[in-house]
């Protein structure tokens, strides 16, 4: 039989979670180039992770401010993101463009 595929984990059941993030989430989508992202625990944050930066809080990308990025739900292959938001206006989607 073929030998398993071992790719880098982002988080890693029974491990101690390192950088910004809880050991709890979920990745929800994948790109076409290997970009992740998906939402991590509590409380709610959505995040990015590529092979190059990491796993990265997209709430810390916008400045930190209102509003809040609670769940990242897609990736397509330009890098844009498709998230929920929550702040001043009620809960949003919106469409992140790097």
């Amino acid at each position: 039989p073929a030998a398993p595929v071992q790719a880098p984990a982002i988080f890693q059941a029974g491990g101690a979670p390192s950088g910004p993030f809880p050991a709890e989430g979920a990745a929800v989508a994948v790109s076409a180039s290997g970009v992740i992202v998906g939402t991590t625990g509590q409380p709610l944050a959505a995040f990015i992770f590529d092979t190059v930066s990491g796993a990265v809080d997209l709430t810390t990308q916008q400045g930190g401010g209102p509003p809040d990025i609670l769940h990242a739900v897609g990736v397509n292959s330009a890098g844009q993101v498709a998230v929920i938001t929550s702040g001043g206006s009620g809960t949003e989607a919106v469409l992140l463009t790097p």
